[in-house]
């Protein structure tokens, strides 16, 4: 699956399943790309069995097909308070290699969230083992 493909589905999946036309080219092209790029971001997901439509009314695109993402379900799990399955479920920066505008803003989102919440929990211990999956300055020195 290219990279492209797969920020347009965390896209679509970071807001609940359904997604405007405008926020997907901002969000993943920086509004730089041609009117047939989401269109056929939509069809590769297709390929490969996301199904997704284009609601012409709202002019956005919703996927149909249930699809579990480690860092929607992380940010979910921070959200109920579960610090430990978020990190449990963190494997590293989110989309390492993509530089769009959507996967620099996950990633911050995600690493700036765990990392506060690890430290919520005061637990030193924890601390400790979370400074070696994060790469946060915060976490090695307690702060």
């Amino acid at each position: 699956m290219s990279t492209r493909t797969l920020e347009f589905v965390l896209a679509i999946a970071l807001a609940g399943g359904e997604r405007r036309q405008s926020s997907l080219l901002r969000d993943l092209f920086a509004d730089c790309a041609s009117k047939s790029a989401i269109p056929t971001l939509a069809y590769r997901a297709r390929k490969l069995g996301i199904a997704t439509e284009f609601i012409p009314m709202r002019a956005s695109y919703r996927m149909l097909t249930p699809v579990v993402i480690d860092a929607v379900e992380l940010l979910d799990a921070l959200r109920s308070g579960d610090v430990r399955t978020a990190l449990w479920l963190y494997s590293g920066p989110c989309l390492a290699n993509s530089r769009s505008p959507l996967a620099i803003e996950t990633r911050e989102l995600i690493d700036t969230r765990l990392t506060r919440a690890v430290l919520a929990t005061g637990d030193r211990a924890f601390i400790e083992f979370a400074a070696t999956k994060l790469d946060a300055v915060e976490l090695r020195s307690g702060r």
